[in-house]
């Protein structure tokens, strides 16, 4: 029998160059489907409706949008191209091999069909499967017996040259065998292809995760505090600073200068890329030796022409804006918003607001130029972008900071605005410095929190008072927390909101300072405030969850889970009563602690002496004790218990511990109230506790001796009554 796999001499009209090319746009109609299928789970999953402002800068490009539509016809084109091709292999493969049944089955042409089924038996016996025979060679074997004895398949093998029919395929989608088991020249050019293909996808793996990692680092560094911020703060705060102090060390911290210089140089950037589209859209026009006469209507010489016109006019310009307004929308829809044309920025768009407008809208209110710029006056900051140093509203960076703190402090007014609002519903709003504002109030919150931490480590109760009060007028958005009228429109706002009873107040039932498992207060023990806290607001803020919930369409679940109540408890100690020889061991025990502060704070180390010296000098009454934070993250708990560590005076004495619990959510619901108690000297509670100890255990061994005569005695009266008894 010849080769039952035999190709004929037509092995060269096989187009072996097309079998990569099948493997080729097999592999990226797999990678594609993946990629269409992970974008459209992502626009399923995401909900503008309910979407954050940070989900909202982040959101996936649409379904409809011309980027999805090219990638779907790829992933077209390469499966039918790859079906194309895998028939057009299959077809010039199976063209190319001669099917000869009498070769197959070794008979002359001219044999009976005794003699074909003899040979057909023979053949099977040796090639059969289960014989350890040719699978390939089995199923040749059994079409050639089928082509000489079947009358159907003889027929299709006269007139197609196979048993089975023509062979050709228009397309085929079948994964070849060529493709998994492929021979010679073609196995080393496709297992090259493969290799290739795998060292790519892994390239643009780790592209991804490198590309991943640093916008990650980069969300990271834009939302965090880099050490230099830290620093600079510590720098300048005092236990002195004001409100607007803290807020304006903030906005010209390092990091900050630095994130906003990257953003307005991106912002300029974009400003050049759309003139030159605006410039190729609207050449200028040719110059004309005719005037251009406008009568402004003064002409007019029917008054009822002159009202259509009016109308005309006013329709004109209404359509144009609903125009204008579908344009935009459509662009939003297709993913076409974020190209540089459809991007709306001030001073290019007509009626477009942006920082020029907040700065102007500040300026009646008397808040810009920000006021009270004390902390700020001798210092200069650098501009990378001409490398000049300026003061801070000549620098485009700390400038524009200054105008979102300010923005930010007056934000009642400005959201209120009605050139704001219309600007909002007609899409009017520079994205350039809008959305900026949404990095730097983050980015202020985490600092709010360094330059909070700093105050702690000093002990400063004045500074950790400011900053937590900062906190709070920059997170409700009012410029004076103290201010009676700001305090009532936020009152007004709670009740509208919340009801009557939806004042945010804490109610203090039991307060107590005590050494735990302990009858007194010893200098340098651990004590412990403890406090049982109700809460009356806690009924109308569930309720108004609940609510907000079902209008919504939210599961309540996810509301109650994502709700932060933040406080903080502020102690200090203040000896009652004057002696100068405790004052001087306060002092020396503040300074001694001053010293260990610094020894364990690399942070306060780095500082000059005159900055060490500025944040330490607080007197004993406005030294923090303890600066103890409490959440609370269950909106209907009523009740609870808080528990306030702290370490005792050093110095022994009758103590007033000024308490103060202040929220960082709400205005006008801090409360202060003093405990007083006794602080024994630990040394002297200690040799009291000696002594006793001592007496108690001479008394344990009189009464041992007493013990011990009593026996004696009793064992003399036995000998002297069994004497008798002898």
């Amino acid at each position: 029998m010849s080769d039952a796999g035999g190709d004929g001499n037509n092995g060269d009209s096989v187009p072996y160059y097309l079998m990569p090319v099948a493997a080729v746009l097999g592999t990226y109609a797999v990678i594609a489907s993946f990629r269409a299928l992970y974008q459209a789970y992502q626009n399923f999953k995401y909900n503008p409706q309910t979407a954050t402002a940070k989900q909202r800068l982040n959101a996936p490009k649409p379904i409809k949008s011309s980027q999805f539509a090219f990638l779907i016809i790829s992933i077209v084109i390469s499966i039918v191209g790859y079906g194309y091709v895998c028939a057009l292999v299959n077809n010039s493969i199976t063209s190319s091999t001669v099917f000869d049944p009498y070769d197959i089955l070794a008979v002359d042409p001219s044999s009976d069909s005794a003699a074909i089924k003899s040979a057909y038996r023979a053949l099977s016996k040796i090639h059969h499967p289960d014989k350890g025979g040719d699978t390939k060679i089995f199923q040749k074997i059994n079409l050639a017996y089928k082509a000489l004895s079947d009358e159907v398949a003889r027929s299709n093998f006269e007139k197609y040259g196979h048993p089975d029919g023509p062979q050709t395929q228009t397309l085929s989608f079948a994964l070849p065998d060529w493709l998994l088991h492929p021979e010679g020249k073609v196995a080393a050019v496709l297992v090259l292809l493969y290799l290739a293909m795998f060292v790519g996808i892994a390239i643009y793996a780790i592209r991804y995760v490198q590309a991943a990692d640093n916008k990650a680092s980069k969300a990271a560094l834009d939302t965090s505090v880099s050490a230099a911020d830290p620093a600079y703060l510590a720098s300048h705060l005092s236990p002195t600073s004001t409100h607007l102090d803290v807020l304006y060390l903030i906005a010209t911290t390092p990091e900050s200068i630095s994130i906003t210089s990257k953003n307005i140089a991106k912002a300029e950037e974009l400003r050049k890329e759309k003139l030159k589209l605006l410039k190729k859209r609207n050449p200028k026009k040719k110059e004309s030796n005719e005037f251009d006469f406008d009568d402004g209507g003064e002409w007019a010489d029917d008054n009822e022409e002159d009202e259509a016109a009016k109308v005309a006019a006013e329709a004109a310009k209404k359509a144009e804006e609903e125009k204008r307004l579908a344009a935009a929308q459509l662009a939003n829809a297709t993913g076409k918003s974020n190209e540089p044309a459809n991007i709306k920025m001030e001073g290019i768009d007509d009626g477009v607001l942006g920082q020029k407008w907040v700065e102007d809208s500040l300026k009646p209110l008397k808040m810009w130029p920000p006021p009270n710029m004390n902390v700020l006056e001798k210092q200069t900051f650098l501009d990378t972008a001409d490398g000049k140093v300026k003061s801070a509203l000549d620098h485009p960076a700390v400038r524009r900071n200054l105008c979102m703190t300010m923005g930010r402090l007056n934000s009642n007014m400005l959201n209120s605005h009605p050139d704001l609002v219309a600007a909002g519903q007609k899409q009017l709003i520079d994205p350039t410095y809008f959305k900026s504002t949404l990095e730097f109030r983050q980015r202020t919150g985490l600092l709010l929190e360094a330059a909070l931490r700093v105050a702690m480590s000093a002990r400063s109760y004045r500074l950790a008072k400011t900053i937590i009060e900062t906190v709070s007028i920059f997170k409700v958005g009012v410029f004076d927390s103290k201010d009676q009228k700001t305090l009532e429109w936020f009152d007004e706002i709670m009740k509208k909101q919340y009801g009557e009873d939806g004042l945010p107040r804490l109610v203090f039932h039991e307060k107590g300072v005590e050494t735990p498992g302990e009858d007194e207060i010893a200098t340098d023990d651990v004590c412990s405030l403890k406090l049982k806290i109700e809460r009356p607001h806690a009924e109308p803020f569930t309720k108004q969850k609940i609510e907000m919930c079902k209008k919504q369409g939210i599961p309540p679940q996810i509301a109650m889970q994502t709700y932060r109540e933040g406080w903080w408890v502020l102690v200090r100690a203040k000896r009652i009563g004057q002696d100068e020889e405790a004052d001087a061991k306060l002092k020396e025990a503040a300074k001694t602690r001053a010293e260990e502060t610094l020894a364990k704070n690399p942070l306060l180390q780095a500082l000059e002496a005159g900055s060490q010296k500025r944040l330490f000098e607080e007197e004993e009454e406005n030294t923090l004790s303890c600066a103890w934070p409490f959440i609370v993250s269950n909106v209907a708990q009523k009740t609870g218990n808080v528990q306030v560590k702290f370490k005792a005076p050093a110095v022994p004495g009758k103590y007033q511990f000024l308490i103060n619990v202040k929220s960082q959510e709400f205005l006008g619901a801090d409360q202060e109230f003093t405990l007083e108690a006794e602080v024994l000297d630990k040394e002297d509670v200690e040799r009291e506790e000696d002594e006793s100890d001592e007496d108690e255990d001479s008394g344990d061994e009189e009464n041992d001796e007493e013990d011990d005569d009593d026996s004696d005695d009793e064992d003399d009266d036995e000998e002297e009554e069994s004497k008798k008894d002898k």
